[in-house]
């Protein structure tokens, strides 16, 4: 299904998980049955199918219910579900699925660092509630987020991995977009040493946050630094991905 689905055959992705769930149906295994319906429902979303989608979400959680009540998978179930409350502009909804699982995660005792995949399952929600409330203008409430789940990465993988650069990342957007220029500035250049010692100063990796950076200093009107990082930017993606790559048009786009 996953194949298909990047060789965009979404039919035949379709039939995969069809026959996956009918395979999952005939036993006991609940929790595998309701990952079979959430791959399906995300693949109902990217169909634009959304009210599918919400329908095998519902079911898959309350079969999830059903089994362990308020438990640590549930959240599997909530992420997306909240996800696609969002595409549906239910805001309300989706925020308090969210709220749902964070919730569960602290009740399991996640932020005291006492299971590891508690807290792999915290950054999760955490990066989801941290680009919700930047999309809804809500900064306060998104710087928050975005710096916990920078603690918890460093914690669970150490200052120097790709995952702490996603998320130092996160929060330099969230800077940028809370007019915070000289924080945001700061931590996309932490985002690019981390990812330079990770892939290379030459893998694209690098080039994703030297064209965010490169907006930092057109807001600051710092240009000729602006112009350096997206030239830097421009090569890096040319030689990487060829010369008539979209990412290409991207970085020329930025550049001009």
């Amino acid at each position: 299904s996953v194949a298909c689905q990047e060789l965009g055959q979404n039919e035949a992705a379709e039939e995969a998980l069809k026959q996956n769930i009918a395979l999952y149906d005939q036993g006991a295994d609940t929790s595998a049955l309701c990952k079979a319906m959430e791959a399906l429902a995300k693949l109902r979303v990217r169909q634009d199918r959304l009210t599918e989608a919400e329908s095998l979400l519902t079911k898959s959680l309350d079969m999830r219910v059903a089994k362990g009540g308020e438990s640590f998978d549930l959240v599997e179930t909530l992420l997306p579900l909240s996800k696609l409350y969002f595409l549906q502009v239910k805001m309300d909804d989706g925020e308090a699925q969210l709220k749902r699982a964070l919730a569960i995660c602290n009740g399991l005792d996640a932020a005291k660092g006492t299971s590891r995949s508690a807290l792999m399952v915290l950054c999760n929600v955490l990066d989801t509630m941290s680009e919700h409330y930047m999309e809804m203008g809500a900064y306060k409430k998104a710087l928050s987020t975005a710096s916990r789940q920078v603690e918890l990465r460093q914690t669970l993988y150490g200052a120097d991995h790709p995952k702490v650069a996603d998320a130092v990342g996160r929060l330099a957007e969230i800077q940028y977009n809370a007019r915070e220029y000289d924080k945001s500035l700061a931590n996309y250049k932490k985002a690019i040493d981390i990812a330079e010692k990770a892939y290379g100063k030459e893998a694209p990796e690098v080039a994703r946050y030297l064209n965010e950076l490169g907006l930092v200093y057109l807001s600051l009107g710092k240009y000729d630094e602006s112009k350096s990082v997206y030239e830097r930017a421009l090569t890096i993606v040319e030689s990487a991905r060829g010369k008539d790559h979209l990412d290409v048009a991207t970085c020329l786009n930025n550049l001009a």
